[in-house]
């Protein structure tokens, strides 16, 4: 087993230790609609995410996970695609793709134009909608990968002060 699938399978294990009232999960998706959405934005989306998706298409916990083609406004990455690249007031360079709203108009997103961007894995970066960049003035990596993601904000954050049930520390 590689070792992006390794580190996926420990992750799912130990967000499955969550109760039901500290994380929602939602159905797969299909590698069908992934493929669509790829066409539609002109680029691969990370394996590491799309093996996510393949376990559930969106996840809510102490922040969101956006899933593809879901029912829920909230949870639909071509939505959220679009709108965060055209209907705002400083729209995000099309090589970034939102997957994690902050709740306040930013986002953690896949920056699919840097060169580690290989097909496994793209580097995250925070997008501040209220920020202007430049080439000299880019957005901060978070994380080198989506599954470094989910470990620190999701898990990490989230262990700090609740614990598996919901009860605070």
């Amino acid at each position: 087993m590689n070792t992006l699938k390794n580190k996926l399978n420990k992750i799912i294990a130990e967000l499955r230790k969550f109760s039901n009232n500290m994380i929602a999960w939602e159905a797969p998706v299909s590698l069908i609609a992934v493929e669509a959405f790829e066409n539609e934005i002109g680029f691969s989306l990370p394996s590491d995410y799309i093996d996510f998706l393949s376990i559930s298409n969106g996840l809510t916990m102490s922040t969101d996970i956006v899933g593809i083609f879901n029912d829920a406004e909230h949870y639909d990455l071509i939505k959220m695609y679009e709108f965060e690249h055209k209907d705002v007031y400083n729209p995000m360079p099309s090589y970034l793709v939102p997957f994690s709203p902050d709740g306040f108009g930013n986002h953690y997103c896949f920056d699919t134009s840097r060169p580690t961007c290989n097909g496994k894995s793209c580097e995250i970066v925070f997008w501040q909608h209220d920020l202007e960049y430049d080439e000299k003035h880019v957005p901060e990596i978070t994380h080198i990968c989506f599954l470094d993601f989910i470990q620190e904000i999701m898990i990490n954050d989230t262990l700090k002060y609740y614990d598996y049930d919901g009860n605070e520390k």
